[in-house]
C-alpha cells in the first residue's frame, strides 16, 4: 500500500511539503507501483516461490506494467532491510512483520512464504506465524484471507561469536569503549 497516498495530508500539515511527499513516495518500499527502485540490493536471489510468482505474472494480463518489478521489488527491499536491521539486534532479538498474501491478475503471490525465505537466508529463524484477526482481505471472490503475523528471531553467526568473545575479555568501563 501507498500509505504516503493514505496519509497524505496528515503528511502535509505537520511534516513534508509537496516537494518531500513525493520524495517520501518514490523512496519508500516497493510496495507500491509509484515507489522506484534505488539500488540493487548485494547478495539478492528471487526465492523460488517469487520466481514462480514473476513468471506468472509475465504471463498473466496484468492491467498495469508496473506491478511486476513492483513485486519484485517489494521483496529485494525486504532482504535489503532484513540485512541492514540484522547488525542493530542482540542476538536472539525477535521481529514483528503483519503481511498479507496477495493476487494480481488472478496470479497469488505467497508473500509469508517467500518472506520466511528470505529472512532465513538473512540469518534468522523463523518462529512462528499467527492470525491476525482484525483485519480481513477478500481475494477472488468470496475467499476470505487474513493478514498473518510473522515472528524471526535473530540468529547467532560467526561474528556475533567473535566479538562477544571479544567483549568478554574487554576491561573497558563501557562495552562502548570497546567497539
Amino acid at each position: 500500500h501507498d500509505y504516503s497516498r493514505v496519509f497524505a495530508v496528515e503528511l502535509l500539515l505537520a511534516l513534508l511539503d509537496v516537494d518531500g511527499l513525493f520524495r517520501l513516495r518514490y523512496r519508500s518500499f516497493r510496495s507500491h507501483v509509484e515507489a522506484r527502485s534505488v539500488v540493487e540490493p548485494a547478495g539478492y536471489s528471487a526465492p523460488r516461490a517469487l520466481a514462480h510468482a514473476l513468471h506468472a505474472l509475465a504471463c498473466a494480463q496484468v492491467t498495469n506494467r508496473r506491478v511486476r518489478p513492483m513485486v519484485a521489488g517489494y521483496f529485494k527491499d525486504m532482504w535489503t532491510h532484513l540485512r541492514a536491521v540484522r547488525p542493530l539486534l542482540r542476538r536472539g532479538a525477535r521481529l514483528a512483520y503483519v503481511v498479507g498474501n496477495v493476487r494480481h491478475a488472478g496470479v497469488m503471490v505467497p508473500v509469508d512464504s517467500i518472506l520466511v525465505s528470505l529472512a532465513r537466508r538473512a540469518g534468522y529463524r523463523f518462529e512462528g506465524a499467527w492470525m491476525d484477526g482484525r483485519r480481513r482481505k477478500f481475494l477472488s471472490g468470496s475467499r476470505l484471507i487474513e493478514n498473518l503475523i510473522i515472528i524471526f528471531q535473530k540468529q547467532a553467526d560467526r561474528l556475533d561469536a567473535y566479538l562477544n568473545s571479544v567483549l568478554q575479555t574487554c576491561r573497558c568501563p563501557s562495552q562502548s569503549d570497546c567497539v
